[in-house]
């Protein structure tokens, strides 16, 4: 039968319960940890070792090798020197020429020389606490290293926050005010466009079309435009499924994840920064990633939060995002803040990639499509968000060539009609997605985000 109650996440989520808990809340209990661990991985797969060998770097088997005897050895020092040597080899093997290329075995070899590295500085420490290099260390070992040991250093950083939750738990609650998400957003207040006009509102009901509540956007009026399919209740799932999966037609969807925890958590900056303050992640610099200036960088979330949402720069070339970022696996404290629509179980044979999408306000991602299907749900602020149907492809002026054929060379909110002219006919959809809705855009839907507000999206792919 088919479920006909709100989507909870109830199905992926009996899934993640049946995990087992590591308990660790002293630094004894992690060094032992750290023991127990290295003996069950000191013996690598031959594969990575023929691999290794075969690109000439055997020498740095024999490194490794010597780098787990010390280790056992209890000479740390000598053990941590070996594999900071190891990590330099490696971060310059994974710097030669597109990622894409990079062999993965140099990248396990990167994540076995960081997760020796941090034990090291671990066990050589007279402190009880982990230092912020040692975290950063693990960090990397996860963005930058190979999938053999990223559920052997997801566990160890699993270790670490359990106990400096642990050590926190004893210490006192009193910590400095830092400003809320509304107090941000009104520091920051722009003049509107003489260009530009408001969406005005419309009421809703169960079945209505809505563009926004809001009336302060700066968000261009056009004739082309029409407003998205907008639910006060969720659909059963068999009614996502052959109303809008199927006949790939947008869709706000409100009431549905209302018991997120993230809802509350997410709009204090006081918590991300208590949970994932002194991790390291990687963030967009610049309008977009079609912009000339553009780059990436890798950051602390404390460094994010106070030099891009409190304190940053309202110039485009320095906006700073945490866009498309697969930050609950590496966080996994933020993904118990959420939960999987069920309607992700639909068509699916495993569960959806989830990606953050975290930044102040003007963030902009320029108009694309991607493969997959995308509930993209707005936990904090507010988003405008313009579709445009496939069949629209050819009028859209996609890029013909590189890494950004899924990507339009139009700037939709600043047309250039005299090297675009087939964009001026083309009919869109738009809306301003608010806290709590969901939207569901169809597969190789193109879509264009602007955020209005600080912002934190999650979306899901499957």
């Amino acid at each position: 039968a088919v479920v006909s109650t709100q989507s909870t996440g109830v199905l992926f989520q009996m899934q993640r319960e049946a995990d087992p808990i590591l308990v660790t809340t002293s630094i004894t209990s992690l060094r032992e940890g750290f023991v127990s661990l290295f003996k069950d991985i000191s013996k690598v797969p031959s594969s990575f070792e023929d691999e290794i060998r075969s690109s000439g770097f055997g020498w740095c088997l024999q490194l490794l090798n010597e780098c787990f005897e010390n280790f056992f050895a209890e000479d740390y020092d000598t053990a941590c020197d070996l594999a900071s040597e190891l990590r330099e080899v490696a971060w310059d093997k994974l710097h030669l020429g597109y990622w894409k290329d990079v062999s993965v075995e140099f990248r396990n070899l990167y994540s076995y020389s960081g997760l020796l590295q941090a034990a090291c500085e671990v066990m050589k420490s007279n402190s009880t606490t982990i230092s912020d290099e040692t975290i950063k260390i693990l960090d990397l070992s996860i963005l930058m290293g190979g999938p053999l040991l990223e559920p052997n250093v997801q566990m160890v950083i699993d270790w670490i926050d359990q106990l400096n939750s642990s050590t926190k738990a004893t210490q006192s609650n009193s910590e400095p005010k830092i400003r809320g998400i509304s107090e941000v957003d009104n520091s920051k207040e722009s003049e509107p466009s003489s260009k530009l006009s408001k969406l005005s509102d419309q009421p809703s009901s169960s079945s209505s079309t809505s563009h926004t509540t809001q009336t302060d956007y700066n968000i261009i009026q056009s004739p082309n435009a029409h407003p998205i399919v907008k639910l006060d209740d969720p659909p059963s799932m068999e009614e996502f499924l052959v109303k809008f999966m199927n006949t790939q037609t947008p869709v706000i969807i409100c009431s549905a994840i209302e018991n997120w925890p993230a809802f509350k958590k997410w709009r204090d900056f006081n918590y991300l920064k208590k949970v994932a303050g002194k991790r390291t992640v990687p963030i967009e610099v610049g309008k977009s990633y079609l912009d000339e200036n553009w780059g990436q960088k890798l950051v602390t979330l404390d460094s994010f939060i106070d030099d891009y949402i409190l304190n940053g720069s309202d110039s485009e070339k320095d906006r700073g995002y945490l866009a498309q970022t697969q930050l609950f696996d590496q966080i996994p404290i933020l993904r118990n803040d959420i939960m999987i629509p069920d309607y992700c179980a639909l068509d699916a044979d495993d569960e959806p990639q989830i990606n953050a999408w975290y930044g102040p306000k003007g963030t902009i991602t320029p108009l694309h499509f991607d493969p997959d299907h995308n509930l993209f749900v707005q936990v904090v602020g507010k988003k405008y968000i313009r579709l445009y149907s496939p069949e629209h492809t050819p009028s859209l002026y996609p890029h013909s060539s590189g890494l950004t054929t899924n990507t339009s060379q139009v700037d939709v909110e600043n047309v250039d009609l005299e090297k675009f002219p087939l964009v001026k006919n083309v009919n869109y959809l738009e809306c301003v997605i608010e806290e709590g809705q969901m939207l569901y855009i169809p597969r190789k839907w193109w879509h264009y985000v602007r955020s209005l507000s600080v912002s934190f999206s999650v979306s899901f792919w499957w």
